[in-house]
């Protein structure tokens, strides 16, 4: 009873999970984030088809969801050690099957571990 005949998930299949069971809302809120930078959103034909006519194009709108992604599950495994969140993120970003071009798993990786750390030096004009 209770969880007496469970299985426990490994790391990785943790990783590819949330993405799994996630994808609906992290879409929604990053469409949503994407779409309220221009006056008058309006989504009641999809985030998608907004954001084009606002010239977004898809492939840019494909790597703004794999980057959302990314960092929210990578800041959400802070809590974990090193090790562990390496491995979730990893494995939840390689859930994806398409590749883009803008995109490294690992750069993307150590580029957020460094921000997270306090590290990263960023652009001036960003900064703030």
């Amino acid at each position: 009873m209770f969880g007496l005949f469970k299985k426990q998930i490994t790391l990785g299949g943790f990783g590819q999970g949330i993405v799994q069971l996630a994808n609906e809302a992290i879409s929604s809120d990053c469409s949503r984030a994407l779409g309220m930078r221009f006056e008058n959103f309006d989504a009641s034909q999809g985030w998608a088809r907004f954001l084009e006519r606002k010239g977004i194009s898809i492939p840019t709108q494909k790597l703004h969801y794999r980057l959302w992604t990314h960092c929210a599950i990578q800041g959400t495994c802070t809590q974990f050690e090193e090790g562990q969140r390496r491995t979730i993120t990893q494995s939840a970003m390689n859930a994806f099957s398409e590749k883009l071009a803008n995109y490294d798993v690992g750069s993307t990786y150590s580029v957020l571990e460094s921000v997270y750390r306090g590290q990263y030096k960023f652009d001036r004009r960003r900064e703030p």
